[in-house]
């Protein structure tokens, strides 16, 4: 047999993804690496050599090469080169049990390792020697690390991350040894978790959070601060760093680009996959490679990102291309099956879907989903399924895929079978009956062409489970398959038989009618797979549970009727050692020549079985040796399945590790093409004849059997027609008779299809009937859990009172049910609590209560002064936490000290002179109120305190509630009363009613549904909207139960008395006194005209007359009665319902004061819990400083012992230096005394000694070192020039000495070794000089770390000084609570809710005298304007007088100068001449005559008008007198009309209010035309007035002489100027 190898391999679990030379990339694959080129498709692997998984991966792009890591117990290191792969070392002892990451320096001259668990060892290894040697190492257990790297600076300096921590190595020389001194990185004021790192363009690290931000680190201080603009949401997996950006991406697939300088971000890509895991440049630095969780690769190729010039504006025009390189499973690869027809593998996986592979072409032809968690897979083997996929789920469902068309497979068949998993799914080779096996234990046989179900049973799971089934070949004529049981037990079922459709389907088969063959393994078969079939026996082979092969024969004697112990057990005749865990899958070559098995641990074996398949095997197969291949992580389920091909070549193996290998025997191998995601290309090869064979003789058998069959076909085809025909004619005939000869559409329906009908129609209705019972079911279900956790927990319900008239609801307090164990302890801190009162009360101490709390009640005090406990007061002694918190354990603190302690009780604003003692009753004790023990708020400072002061509040808040609740039932409790009250007075109104024939509505008050809280519970009939449905026995019962109750009925009637009674007294056994009795008029009324009538008669019409008036008086008389009574009955039905509602209105009040008190004993209760809180914040933060201060103090005192050694060594260091000064000084002396013989020569030999070579110009390494930076500046590698290490090492030549002449030969080689020993000794000098200054810096710098250490441990001590003071100062800071009226706040109110926390109380008093302060300054103030006010008015009077006097000397000037040119005229001479005299008098005297008569008439109008007034008031007086009497008359009137109203509310119907209605209407259109009318009359008057007074116009006027008006003589610009 051929050896297997690895042909191609499809898988990638999110590792990290490496770049290599030639557009490669590399990954972990299984127990290797895969290589795989970018360009060409090509892939290679490396394998583990000890066939272990790979847990980590370096590679080195200096030196090409590259390193990882196998998992496992102490795991070995291979380092290979590239890209030959050739072996260069092997590194052993690098961690316990597995190497978690691996990073190599920049010049590859050292090798990192990271170890896991448990000690998480860092180890450095230096591959300059001929072997990789550890050259320090350390342990990182405090930080978890995951990743390491170097520093690409300095390859000194390393970085950790991982689990949430960051930390910074160095690599320092301690006493001649290299050791790792860690810092650990802290972020500023950031409690995000560490994730991943990249070093920086400036030995910087950026590290990732699991919040979405970023973070800078500086690894001399280890603080970082994070980047401005890294806000995501989702955390950083992964960060890259190019020469242009700063690259992180996030677990939801966006990959950000930062500015180096700027740290914003420039540009954002999103990647169409979630958790990306890896970032790697190619080499180029052109592209990046990124690697995702679930099983995708993508390459990321940005235009122009390989030059160094790019700048930020050409960055962001241009668009990133996305590739997809590789989608793969993610997860685990459940199962595997080849196609017959195609080249193609399918597989499922835990993603959901269902992948389709052409190995041949290495094309992923297609990817569907294909539903949730399946866990099995097969495909048909027969010409009628070998195009269909069945996939199985967990949940319980089965599909059928068509894979006709491997590019596009369609679900042809979905039945959801049951609520199990589905554990196996099985074709029959030879139909397409597909075995489904269940994890309850059921077996279900489906017709998959047909998609039919032939049948299901159950197997008995009590003592042994399911493990395997397989089909039992070539057993005609009823196939079976084989199970496989725990217990070893290996039973043979039967196909069901098709249900007959003529028959009610039953798709239940019990498992005795099933069962064929019972056999007893001695060992319990994992896996099974049918051999071959002989004459009395079938062989079969089996996976063991002791992970062996064995190879077992099964009788073919029935066994079935024998007892269980008396089956003989079935022994293996063959058994393999192969597998180190249990068997996965075993199946056998198409050919059956080959057996392939597989098992958890990661292993494939391939054995030849031709030899096996006869009856007696010899057992010297047992050394037959197997070939073997293990790819898959040996971990969990390892293999999940297992196939073969057609071709018998080729194996396919999928794993739990989440890879699908493809293996070949060595030699079938043939050329693979690149994979691609995308089939663009089809296959241009057709299959090989040797491949489809078998499928074509098939498919040429199927043809021959249908082209032989169609002519019967074709017959029944016709039949079917005519019959159609035939039926068609019928109907339409049927149509067409008489409406009694029509027959109904069902009777032209055969009778089996009327059964069939009418049976599907009873199953469906079974059907439906289950779901609704089941659906019952579980509502019933639900509501009982309801009921019991909601309503059956609840002491009182909620009860919502309603008014009667009113429209008020009031409803009681839910409580629930006493948690006995809070009840217990409430009691003992209520109980302990009393006793320290007591205590203090003897022992002479008052207690710190205010005497607000314990003095009368007085309601409420000044504005702004606490309130009373009855008030509702939040000042109450209240506090929070609710039962169970922590703050209700007892504290261990002493408070006896403090709770002693005389404390001042009185508020701002408040008398008294303190607290009164409180004396223990049993009342206190057996009562639920706390306010008589509740602490003050001023005493509210300590936890245990605050603790107690919450439960007591909880203890008063049940209190309030309960009384509350009592309140309320009593009010429900006075509903019932009064509405029997209503109810009986009702009944009486409604003989009344009926007396007086009025059917006016009754006030009936009825019990709302709201105050029956158990009526919700309650169903009833009128809710239930569907017809109820009532099985045969529920109807069965029903009329026995009608028939027993009208027999019982029959017995009991004898109904004698109530007939006599009817007939005697009218069914009443007492007369009835208001029975009116009927006035029989006389005969001869009706019979004789009047003038008739006799005088008897006369007077027999009279009487009745009289008897008649009579009558109809009283019964007036007794209606007014009876109105009366009614009205006084409803009078008092109303006073009973407003005196209830009052009372509620009442009790609604109390309510909403009750719902206030216990809202503020909430708030007490939260701001206790908040302080409560903060003091446990408080603590921890103490302790985590205490801690720090711990941790510095203990590097402080090692940072001294540190500096105190390393002085000794430097002292030591500097003494050799100064000896070797010393000897340096003295070498001319001893020079000459050592060559005294020479001394013709000695000041000759001392210039030689002296002499040394002297160079021009750069120097090779100078030169060397710029050609290095100018290849850096054109790079496009970030660290370029990073290398420290010199390539090319170039020494400086010693100088050449010649001989002097003379001088002997013997001497000159002394002094040449002299010259020689000199020159090391100043050699060692300078080293000696440089490790002094080496030391010394060090020194200076651990001197500075240790001075850093003291200056942090004192400001750490400082700082934890300054929190216990905080702590003290907010354990007295104490929350008080205020109720102050309204216009006492003066903070400007907020929309929601206020912040006080600024504002300041002030007290009344303070208030009063500031006001007082302010009202006797604006007096005062008031006053001086005043008096500035007359000063400006005396200055103001003196102005106008001055501007007063100008006008006037204006106006005389003016008079003046008009005199002066005034004309003179004859009239005004004979004036000046006095001629005028007497005219004037004339004049005068009428003036007088006419001022006389005007005086008087003026007195006579005003006599007049007083007259006018005198005689209106006595009007004024005579009117008000008048409305006095109409206002008494109108309350009388209102009286009777409000009587009235209320007889006529009482009388009246509708009828009377639609009149009264239309009566009202008729006078308000009257009163509205009257208005209307005297409208138009006013203004017809007014139109009248108008043209009077144009009429006056006409008549002829006299003209008035105006008199010449001085004018004012103040006014500048009057009349007078």
């Amino acid at each position: 047999m051929a050896e297997l190898e690895i042909d191609l391999a499809y898988g990638y679990n999110g590792t990290p993804v490496h770049a290599l030379p030639g557009n490669t990339v590399c990954y972990v694959c299984g127990c290797g690496l895969q290589f795989y080129n970018l360009i060409d498709g090509s892939r290679s692997f490396l394998w583990s050599p000890q066939r272990r998984p790979v847990s980590a991966v370096a590679f080195n792009s200096k030196l090409d090469m590259f390193a990882f890591a196998d998992r496992g117990k102490n795991p070995k290191i291979y380092i290979h080169s590239y890209p030959d792969k050739r072996s260069l070392y092997t590194l052993s002892g690098a961690s316990k049990l597995e190497c978690g990451s691996l990073a190599f320096d920049r010049p590859g001259t050292q090798l990192v390792t990271l170890g896991t668990l448990p000690e998480f060892e860092l180890q450095v290894w230096s591959l300059e020697g001929y072997e990789p040697t550890v050259i320090c190492e350390a342990s990182a257990t405090t930080s978890h690390a995951k990743h390491v790297s170097f520093n690409p600076w300095n390859p000194q300096e390393l970085c950790t991350s991982g689990s949430g921590h960051v930390t910074f190595w160095r690599l320092e020389k301690q006493q001649s040894k290299l050791t790792l001194v860690a810092t650990e990185g802290q972020a500023v004021s950031s409690t995000s978790r560490f994730q991943c790192h990249a070093w920086g363009l400036n030995s910087e690290v950026y590290v990732g959070c699991n919040e979405g931000e970023l973070y800078r680190f500086d690894i001399g201080s280890g603080v970082g601060e994070m980047l401005p603009d890294s806000t995501g949401t989702e955390p950083v997996s992964a960060v890259a760093v190019s020469k242009h950006h700063l690259i992180a991406a996030s677990e939801d697939g966006f990959v950000r680009f930062y500015s180096h300088t700027s740290k914003a971000v420039e540009k954002t890509t999103q990647l169409n996959s979630a958790f990306v895991s890896t970032l790697q440049f190619m080499p180029d630095w052109g592209s990046l490679v990124v690697g995702c969780g679930d099983g995708v690769i993508f390459s990321i190729r940005i235009p122009g990102y390989e030059s160094p010039q790019l700048s930020e504006d050409e960055f962001r025009d241009c668009t990133p291309k996305v590739t997809v390189i590789a989608d793969f499973h993610s997860g685990s690869v459940t199962s595997c099956a080849h196609l017959i027809l195609e080249k193609c593998l399918a597989t499922i996986g835990s993603d959901s879907t269902l992948r389709i592979w052409d190995y041949g072409y290495n094309v992923l032809k297609s990817k569907t989903n294909i539903g949730e968690r399946p866990t099995c897979m097969a495909v048909g083997q027969s010409a009628m399924s070998h195009i269909l996929l069945a996939v199985g789920h967990g949940t319980g469902t089965v599909r059928i895929v068509n894979v006709e068309d491997p590019n596009a497979p369609k679900v042809v068949m979905r039945e959801k079978l049951d609520e199990a998993e589905v554990l196996k799914v099985v074709f029959d080779p030879e139909s397409g009956t597909l075995c489904v096996v269940m994890a309850n234990g059921k077996l279900f046989w489906i017709d998959v062409p047909e998609s039919v179900i032939l049948g299901w049973t159950q197997l008995d799971l009590a003592e042994s489970k399911i493990n395997d089934v397989c089909w039992v070949e070539d057993t005609p004529p009823e196939p079976m398959v084989l199970v496989s049981m725990t217990n070893g037990d290996v039973m043979a079922f039967k196909v069901p038989r098709p249900v007959d459709p003529a028959e009610t389907p039953t798709y239940e088969v019990k498992r005795e009618e099933l069962l064929d063959n019972v056999w007893k393994l001695d060992y319990a078969a994992v896996r099974m797979t049918y051999a071959k079939q002989f004459q009395d026996k079938h062989q079969i082979l089996v996976l063991a549970e002791d992970r062996c092969l064995k190879v077992t024969f099964l009788t073919k004697d029935r066994q079935v009727e024998l007892k269980e112990e008396a089956i003989p057990l079935s022994k293996a005749v063959l058994s393999f050692q192969d597998f180190a865990k249990l068997g996965t899958s075993l199946s056998l070559s198409p050919d059956k020549t080959q057996l392939l098995c597989s098992g958890a641990d990661g292993k494939c074996i391939v054995r030849e079985v031709a030899k096996w398949m006869v009856e007696d095997p010899p057992k010297s197969l047992e050394s037959q040796a197997a070939k073997s291949v293990q790819r898959h992580w040996p971990f969990g389920q390892g293999i999940t399945a297992a196939a073969w091909a057609t071709d018998g070549k080729t194996i396919f193996s999928t794993g739990a590790d989440g890879y699908t290998f493809c293996c070949r025997f060595k030699g079938a191998r043939k050329d693979v093409a690149p994979y691609t995601l995308d089939a663009q290309e089809e296959a241009d090869e057709e299959l090989e004849e040797e491949d489809i064979f078998t499928v074509k003789r098939q498919k040429e058998e199927e043809r021959f059997t249908y082209m032989s069959n169609q002519p019967y076909r074709e017959e029944v085809k016709a039949k079917v027609a005519k019959m159609a025909e035939r039926l068609i004619e019928l109907k339409e005939a049927n149509g067409k008779a008489e409406e009694m000869e029509k027959l109904e559409p069902q009777e032209f329906m055969v009778e089996s299809v009327k059964e069939e009908a009418r049976a599907e129609g009873d199953k469906m209705v079974e059907r439906v009937r289950e779901e609704m019972r089941w659906e019952n079911v579980e509502r019933d279900y639900t509501s009982d859990r309801i009921k019991k956790e909601c309503y059956d927990t609840m002491e009182a319900k909620i009860v919502i009172i309603h008014g009667m008239i009113a429209d008020l609801e009031v409803p009681n307090f839910n409580v629930r049910l006493k948690d006995k164990k809070a009840a217990a302890l409430l009691k003992k801190i209520k109980f302990m609590r009393k006793v320290q009162l007591e205590e203090f009360q003897r022992a002479g101490q008052p207690n710190f209560v205010d005497d607000i709390y314990l003095e009368e009640e007085e309601g409420e005090g000044e504005p702004g002064s606490p309130m009373s406990p009855t008030s509702g007061s939040p000042l109450s002694p209240k506090g929070l936490a609710s039962p169970g918190s922590p703050g209700a354990e007892t504290d261990k603190e002493d408070d006896k000290g403090k709770e002693g302690e005389a404390k001042d009780g009185k508020g701002e604003g408040e008398g008294g002179e303190g607290a009164k003692p409180v004396k223990i009753t049993n009342e206190m004790l057996a009562d639920e109120s706390t306010k008589e023990i509740a602490y003050s708020p001023f005493e509210e400072y300590t936890r245990h305190r605050a603790c107690t002061q919450m439960w007591m509040l909880t203890g008063e808040i049940n209190a309030l509630k309960k009384a509350f609740n009592a309140e309320h039932s009593a009010m429900l409790v006075r509903k019932k009363a009064d509405n029997s009250k209503i109810n009986e007075k009702n009944v009486r109104i409604s003989a009344i009613l009926a007396e007086l024939e009025n059917e006016e509505p009754i006030f009936e008050p009825k019990p709302h549904a709201d105050e029956q809280p158990e009526k919700i519970l309650e169903v009833k009939d009128s809710e239930i909207k569907v017809e109820k449905y009532h099985s045969p026995e529920d109807l069965a019962k029903q009329e026995a139960a009608r028939l027993e109750d009208a027999r019982r009925r029959a017995e009991q009637e004898d109904d004698s008395v109530e007939r006599g009674l009817k007939i005697m007294m009218d069914g009443k056994l007492e007369r009835d006194e208001n029975v009116v009795q009927v006035i029989t008029k006389p005969e001869f009324a009706d019979t004789k005209p009047q003038e008739e009538w006799t005088d008897e008669e006369l007077k027999a019409y009279k009487d009745y007359e009289n008897k008649l008036k009579k009558q109809e008086e009283e019964e007036e008389k007794k209606r007014k009665q009876l109105e009366a009574e009614l009205k006084q009955i409803k009078k008092e039905n109303q006073e009973i319902a407003k005196g209830f509602d009052e009372a509620l209105l009442a009790m609604l009040n109390s309510k909403l004061a009750t719902d206030q008190q216990i809202y503020e004993l909430e708030l007490r209760i939260i701001k206790l819990s908040q302080y409560v809180m903060q003091r446990e914040e408080m603590e921890i933060k103490v302790a985590k400083l205490a801690v720090v201060l711990d941790d510095i103090q203990t590097k402080s005192a090692k940072a001294q012992k540190h500096v105190l050694d390393f002085k000794r060594e430097l002292d030591a260091m500097a003494e050799r230096y100064q000896q070797h000064l010393a000897d340096e000084r003295n070498a001319d002396k001893r020079f000459r005394a050592h060559f005294a013989e020479a001394e013709e020569y000695l000041e000759l030999l001392l210039k030689l000694l002296k002499k040394k070579s002297k160079q021009k110009g750069k120097s090779k390494l100078q030169e060397q070192q710029e050609r290095e930076r100018e290849e850096q500046a054109a790079s496009i590698d970030p660290f370029a020039g990073a290398e420290t290490k010199v390539k090319a090492q170039v020494t400086e030549p010693d100088v050449k000495l010649d001989k002097p002449d003379g001088l002997s030969d013997i001497i000159w080689q002394e002094f040449l070794q002299w010259r020689q020993g000199r020159l090391e000794a100043e050699r060692e000098m300078k080293e000696c000089a440089q490790e002094l200054a080496d030391m010394q810096k060090y020194h200076l710098k651990i001197k500075t770390e240790e001075e850093e250490l003291g200056t942090k441990m004192h400001m750490n001590l400082r700082k934890l000084n300054d929190f216990h003071e905080q702590m003290v100062r907010d354990s007295y800071n104490l929350d008080f609570l205020q109720r102050y009226k309204q216009g006492q706040i003066e903070v400007e109110q907020a929309a929601v809710v206020t912040d006080y926390a600024d504002a300041i109380l002030i007290h009344n008093s303070r208030i009063q005298e500031l006001n007082a302060d302010i009202r006797a300054s604006g007096t005062e103030k008031v006053k001086i304007l005043k008096e500035i006010k007359d000063f400006k008015k005396g200055i103001r009077a003196v102005e106008w007088e001055t501007e007063m006097l100008d006008y006037t000397t204006g106006t005389l000037e003016v008079e003046y100068r008009h005199l002066h040119t005034l004309r003179v005229t004859k009239a005004m001479q004979e004036f000046i001449k006095g001629g005028g005299e007497g005219h004037n008098e004339t004049e005068r005297a009428k003036l007088l005559k006419k001022i006389e008569h005007v005086k008087k008439t003026f007195e006579q109008k005003v006599e007049e008008k007083r007259k006018g007034i005198l005689k209106i008031k006595r009007l004024v007086k005579e009117k008000a007198m008048e409305n006095n009497g109409l206002e008494d008359s109108t309350a009388q009137a209102h009286q009777l009309v409000k009587e009235r109203d209320e007889i006529v509310s009482l009388q009246s119907t509708g009828l009377d209010q639609v009149r009264a209605a239309k009566m009202m209407k008729d006078l308000r259109v009257t009163r509205k035309l009257e208005d209307v009318a005297k409208a138009q009359q006013d203004e017809l008057m007014e139109l009248k007035t108008r043209i009077d007074k144009l009429r006056e116009r006409t008549f002829p006027s006299f003209a008035v002489v105006s008199k010449r008006v001085v004018g004012n003589p103040d006014e500048k610009d009057g009349p007078g100027v």
